[in-house]
């Protein structure tokens, strides 16, 4: 059995229109492992059209990779966006300060410092259980992921794993992000790409 948990505060504010989320993640016990990530999942209604997004690109960033990525005001559309691969995974992580997510409906601006942002057209659950890319259904919603902290990659499939320095220990995370929700008309909204 394994005594250890997270214990949460999360602190919504809202001036009518956006809502500002302040929480904090506390790890109690002894953890055996480090975290992936620490943040929040959010699920929106629609498919992705496109993202756009202050912050670090245009390619994806983790923290022991992109170090060609340079700071600036990137677009992409769902399928430039997300990294597909033959085996599916987790992808696509940019580190963002304000970011525009279009979906076929409207969609949601997120703003935050240095905030790790991660749009899919598929939930963690499907991406795992699918053997390969082709298999991956029709998208129909859009899967973000907000993060605090994410961890590195590494390169398991080819030699080491994630190296210390890019790793999360299990400790105090706080994440503070507005999100703001879009109707289709906002195209305007958002970050404009350089």
């Amino acid at each position: 059995m394994l005594d250890a948990g997270v214990e949460c505060t999360w602190r919504w504010t809202s001036d009518g229109h956006a809502v500002a989320l302040d929480l904090t993640l506390v790890p109690y016990g002894r953890w055996p492992c480090e975290w992936a990530r620490a943040g929040l999942d959010l699920a929106l209604g629609a498919p992705t059209e496109q993202v756009r997004w202050t912050g670090f690109g245009p390619g994806p960033q983790y923290p022991d990779t992109g170090q060609g990525a340079r700071y600036g005001t990137f677009a992409a559309d769902r399928d430039t966006f997300a990294v597909r691969t033959v085996r599916p995974q987790e992808h696509g992580a940019r580190r963002v300060d304000d970011a525009t997510v279009t979906t076929t409906d409207g969609g949601l601006r997120v703003r935050g410092a240095g905030l790790w942002l991660t749009a899919r057209p598929w939930d963690r659950r499907t991406v795992a259980a699918t053997a390969h890319d082709h298999e991956l259904p029709v998208a129909e919603a859009t899967y973000l992921s907000i993060d605090a902290a994410v961890s590195g990659v590494g390169t398991a499939s080819c030699g080491q794993g994630v190296l210390p320095a890019y790793r999360v220990p299990a400790a105090r995370q706080t994440l503070h992000v507005v999100l703001e929700p879009l109707t289709r008309g906002d195209r305007s909204a958002g970050p404009t790409p350089d």
